[in-house]
């Protein structure tokens, strides 16, 4: 929705909910804002070191930390008491930089009072390389995040409370490097919320009001993928014999390494990809996982839809032209597409301005920016 009175109040009641309602992941009355499963070892080697406030006050319901993210800039939208800037301090190592970005003034306090300790004592820093900063996640920009500074955003649990989900999602693209991902955990919803369950203050607050409609109401907690790729991503899966072979060098991940629930790749093998794959797996050097696989080929023979079957190269299709898709130069887009096999839950986002068409791709989902709270579920 555009921001209203609404959108105030909105604002209002998360504040009140997670700054003073809300004691410790005790207190909720609901089991939305809690893991749905085990986190993956290599963020549960952190955990344990975290200190014990900043986990008691941490509502989340997934855990957005992807492994291999040493020296990377990491951004947290909705960061809470701080639990996963914690983890990703001590993941991204000292080189890399965490900032935690949340609107509630005693979660803020909380994330910052045990900061320095935690960074220079337990992990054993020189520096703190974490920074918090108070700031709404729709308007990033006025927290003093510039253009393409980011490698990864990171969200546990926070975008389903956002009365302007579109403007999140087109801030996010902003202050993203190319190549750069959005990772993040959220409530999904099988159908839309009905206005009463919107208007209770605590089902609002422990996500399931603002639920991301995807698709009898069923709630799911669901971690997606995004990358931006300005200029490599198409609405299909296309094959231009590309393969892409990890090299065995995420920490933890010696023999393989799983992108989604579909992709799995073997250390040292090769593996046929689509265009997308490809781009986000490393193609050109653009993707921040470019350092762990070799992508090869570049896409100058286009062999037909990727699939499970071999294509017929005799005759090959040129490469599929990116068509603008509007005229309107006046409004936003954001184009979501599926990156490859049926299932796949690995995304590519682009957010652009319609004059520029080449760094479109045709979307299999077409979100007006100015409308976008009906398709994103977020009325």
């Amino acid at each position: 929705m555009p921001f209203n009175e609404m959108s105030v109040a909105a604002y209002k009641n998360v504040e009140e909910y997670y700054g003073k309602v809300l004691q410790t992941s005790k207190s909720l009355k609901t089991s939305a804002c809690t893991a749905a499963s085990r986190p993956p070892e290599h963020v549960l080697k952190v955990l344990g070191r975290i200190p014990e406030e900043v986990s008691e006050k941490f509502y989340g319901c997934g855990a957005p930390l992807p492994a291999g993210i040493q020296g990377l800039h990491i951004l947290d939208l909705g960061s809470g008491s701080g639990r996963d800037c914690y983890a990703a301090a001590a993941m991204v190592g000292e080189a890399g930089r965490v900032t935690g970005l949340d609107m509630t003034v005693e979660q803020l306090q909380v994330a910052e009072r045990h900061a320095e300790e935690y960074c220079t004592q337990q992990l054993g820093y020189a520096r703190v390389n974490m920074a918090f900063v108070k700031g709404h996640i729709e308007f990033l920009d006025r927290a003093g995040l510039e253009d393409s500074t980011v490698d990864m955003i990171i969200s546990n649990c926070v975008i389903n409370l956002s009365p302007d989900k579109y403007r999140v999602l087109s801030e996010a693209y902003r202050v993203l490097r190319s190549g750069g991902e959005m990772y993040f955990s959220d409530v999904y919803c099988d159908r839309r919320v009905p206005d009463a369950a919107q208007q209770n203050e605590v089902l609002w607050g422990e996500c399931i009001s603002g639920a991301l409609y995807r698709g009898n109401a069923h709630f799911y907690s669901s971690t997606y993928r995004l990358f931006k790729l300005p200029g490599l991503l198409e609405p299909a899966h296309e094959n231009y014999g590309q393969k892409a072979t990890y090299m065995g060098t995420v920490p933890g991940s010696a023999h393989d390494f799983v992108l989604d629930e579909n992709h799995r790749f073997e250390t040292g093998k090769p593996a046929l990809v689509c265009g997308n794959t490809a781009a986000m797996l490393g193609e050109g050097g653009m993707s921040w996982l470019s350092k762990h696989f070799q992508v090869s080929a570049a896409r100058s023979v286009h062999l037909g839809a990727f699939g499970h079957r071999p294509i017929p190269s005799a005759n090959p299709a040129p490469p599929q032209q990116n068509k603008p898709i509007a005229k309107d130069a006046g409004r936003m887009y954001i184009a979501v597409g599926a990156s490859c096999c049926s299932g796949s839950l690995h995304l590519g986002l682009q957010v652009s301005m319609p004059q520029n068409a080449n760094s479109y791709m045709e979307p299999l989902v077409l979100i007006d920016l100015k409308a976008a709270e009906n398709a994103l579920g977020s009325r």
